[in-house]
Parts: C-alpha cells; sequence; structure tokens
C-alpha cells in the first residue's frame, strides 16, 4: 500500500483567494520510505495573504526569496503523479488538498480521486478529545510543539500518530 502523508502552509484559510507557501510529503509504501519531499513555494498573491497565517508559518520573505520554487506546470504533474495510485494521510488534509488542486489547475493539473485518512481519527482513536495538533503535542509525551507549523514537522507527526493508532 501506498500512503502519501502530506501538509501544506498556506497564506491564509481560503483556498480561492490564498495559496500554499510550503508543503512537504512523505511517501511509505509498504512499511519502507521512498520519497521525502519539501518546499517553499514562492508566493504570486502575498498582498492577499493573512498577517496572521504569515505569522503562524514562520514566513520570512528573505528565507523564502532565496529558497522558495515557484509552483508551475511540471510541478503540478509531480504532485500529480506522487498522488496517483495512494491514500492520502493527513491532519485535516481535505484543506490541503482544496489548496493544493487550486494550485494545480491553475496550470490544468487535474488530480485523481484518491481515499483520504484524517489523523485526527487516528488521535480520536488514541483517546484524545480535542483534535488541534498543537493539544495532541502537548498531551503525548513523545510529541513536542518545536518546529510546528512546518510542513515537514507536521507531515512527521501525522505519521506518528499513524503508526501509535496503527501499532506500526
Amino acid at each position: 500500500m501506498k500512503l502519501v502523508f502530506l501538509d501544506t502552509e498556506t497564506t491564509g484559510l481560503n483556498h480561492q483567494q490564498h495559496e500554499i507557501i510550503e508543503i512537504a510529503i512523505i511517501v511509505i509504501e509498504d512499511g519502507v520510505r521512498t520519497l521525502e519531499m519539501e518546499a517553499k513555494i514562492f508566493p504570486k498573491r502575498i498582498q492577499t495573504a493573512s498577517s496572521r497565517a504569515l505569522e503562524i508559518n514562520g514566513y520570512c520573505e528573505e528565507e523564502w526569496a532565496h529558497s522558495a520554487i515557484h509552483w508551475d506546470k511540471n510541478f503540478s504533474l509531480e504532485i500529480r503523479d506522487i498522488l496517483k495510485d495512494s491514500m492520502i494521510v493527513g491532519h485535516n488534509p481535505m484543506f490541503d488538498m482544496r489548496f493544493i488542486e487550486a494550485a494545480c489547475l491553475r496550470y490544468g493539473v487535474r488530480l485523481p480521486l484518491r481515499p483520504v485518512f484524517d489523523t485526527k481519527c487516528a488521535a480520536y482513536m488514541l483517546g484524545h478529545k480535542r483534535l488541534r495538533m498543537d493539544i495532541i503535542r502537548d498531551n503525548d509525551e513523545n510529541m513536542t510543539r518545536e518546529g510546528a507549523h512546518r510542513a515537514l514537522k507536521d507531515v512527521e507527526d501525522c505519521i506518528y500518530l499513524f503508526n501509535k493508532c496503527f501499532g506500526k
């Protein structure tokens, strides 16, 4: 089974107005990590960004200017190919998928429909009653908020919750 753990950081909550500024994906196939990708995405419409979202996500114009890539058709095709024949796993992954789909559609790339597993379900199955990731981190001795709200850290925490729930 191919599991695609993913997370995005965005300039706000509205996928039609805001955009992705960071994405992380880890692919696990039959228990083996086969891909790890992390990318800062250069925002095209930073003027529409929520200042609160940028603060939470740690956006720094200088850092992005030196290390961000541009989301384009080739990147959209790469994302599509990664998602093919997989189950998508994340914490509120439909939020992320709305942004990813919107970004890909800007370049005419349609994503395949895939099954989705929300790690909020895993957290609930593990006894957590409040399902915000920061609260889960605060209540699990093996988790920390250090590095939180950066895409790769959030993906690693999703993998942890998934594995803890399913005994891997």
